[in-house]
């Protein structure tokens, strides 16, 4: 599963106003009761959903056991348009010939989008079946299958699906990466080693790239450029970053020294690149390159293990809506085994400025 930042859809639907505002002020002094407090959060949740409604937007879901993308109005969940993948005989999606079993909670942690500080999770209520993104004028945020009453938008232009196959298999899961320009979706199919381009509001597919050897059950990293000519891609296998040109489709292979490459993110201004690094040692980091020449900007190590090095099919890396931290979650073995420790590195000065655990029925999501 996936980490995301949260951020209120609006200021005056802001939680803090909400909690500490009305009910610490407006409680604690008397001036409304228990019964109006409800009446007028009731009221609020009402407005927030009325402005939602407002807004254009259309939830992409897809769909792991027909192996089709799925168009949807977010707040009926209509169907709008689908649009299957191709695939050959040899890579004919297999999706009920083995278990499939769950790499995470079942939920989504947030953080904020100013501190970076852990503030809450959102469960998933059909895990397999409703796993998307909402794409609006305002927002790209996680689709839950219904409007969400959560206080806070899961923010975030992926997802990966969040269980992996027991077995081996010739196609899925495939994970869902939204451009910048809402106008192209990126379906990385991880078994097959294939990236499929997709047009969203043709619903059509537009050309693929296949980029790494079938049978991995890694996710392929994707950071596409703003402007969607370029998209910078790894393998979790290899210590060479891909470039492809959706263009004219071609693939341009780049070796690093950087040690085995594992998830990426791009700066939303599309001038750096963060890489994780895999050391034969077993050390973590994060490497910022730019975008033109690839020149090395700065390295930053990392505390804790991979999640990648156990089962899991990549390591959680997000960056906040401010641009001003990345958040990167990695592992140790105390207080108790496999407890998920959450890096925060600054953007400005590229130092790991803290760290904490999540503890007690908190773990990976």
């Amino acid at each position: 599963m996936d980490i995301a930042t949260g951020q209120p859809p609006t200021n005056a639907f802001n939680p803090d106003f909400q909690e500490q505002l009305i009910q610490e002020y407006l409680l604690d002094r008397g001036i409304i009761t228990p019964e109006q407090l409800s009446r007028a959060l009731t009221r609020l949740r009402e407005l927030r959903i009325k402005a939602q409604r407002e807004q254009q937007a259309a939830a992409y879901v897809f769909d792991q056991k027909t192996y089709t993308l799925h168009k949807r109005d977010p707040w009926s969940g209509k169907s709008l348009a689908q649009l299957s993948l191709p695939f050959t005989r040899k890579t004919r999606p297999r999706y009920f010939g083995t278990d499939w079993v769950p790499t995470g909670s079942g939920s989504v942690f947030l953080f904020h989008a100013t501190n970076a500080r852990e503030i809450g999770e959102i469960f998933w209520e059909n895990p397999e079946e409703s796993q998307g993104l909402t794409i609006s004028d305002r927002y790209a945020h996680l689709y839950f299958g219904e409007v969400d009453e959560h206080p806070y938008l899961a923010l975030s232009d992926r997802i990966h699906y969040s269980y992996i196959p027991m077995g081996k298999v010739p196609a899925l899961p495939v994970d869902l990466i939204m451009a910048a320009n809402r106008q192209t979706a990126y379906l990385a199919d991880r078994a097959r080693g294939t990236i499929f381009l997709v047009d969203t509001q043709e619903m059509k597919a537009l050309g693929s790239f296949v980029v790494r050897p079938p049978g991995s059950k890694k996710i392929l990293g994707l950071a596409p450029t703003p402007d969607g000519q370029r998209i910078f891609v790894t393998d979790y296998m290899s210590p060479s970053l891909l470039i492809l040109t959706p263009r004219n489709l071609k693939i341009k292979r780049v070796p690093l020294p950087y040690g085995i490459l594992g998830n990426v993110q791009l700066s939303p201004d599309g001038q750096w690149l963060y890489l994780q690094s895999m050391k034969s040692d077993d050390t973590v980091e994060i490497v910022v390159l730019d975008t033109i020449n690839l020149l090395h900007k700065a390295t930053i190590p990392l505390r804790g293990h991979l999640f990648s090095a156990l089962d899991d099919p990549l390591d959680l890396m997000a960056i906040s809506p401010l641009h001003n931290y990345l958040i990167f979650m990695t592992y140790v073995n105390n207080p108790a085994m496999f407890t998920p420790w959450i890096n925060i590195v600054d953007l400005d000065s590229y130092q790991l400025i803290d760290r904490y655990a999540l503890l007690s029925s908190e773990s990976r999501a």
